[in-house]
């Protein structure tokens, strides 16, 4: 139900399982935005980053915005 930053996927261990698949596609961090409603979290918005690289927080707010509307 909140927001997670992984700005270097081969760097989080927790992403070795698709790490090859994300790697083959160029990607190399990800956002993961939870979608929600009143009462629960129903799905999640996934955007993947071409680079390694943290998100400025004016950014992030964007994008958790996005997620929210």
């Amino acid at each position: 139900g909140y927001p997670v930053l992984v700005p270097d996927l081969a760097a989080d261990p927790s992403c070795a399982p698709f790490m090859r698949v994300a790697a083959a596609h160029g990607f190399r961090g990800m956002l993961c935005l939870p979608l929600r409603d009143a009462q629960r979290t129903f799905g999640v918005f996934v955007l993947f980053l071409a680079e390694v690289r943290d998100l400025p927080l004016e950014e992030l707010r964007l994008l958790r915005d996005l997620a929210e509307d």
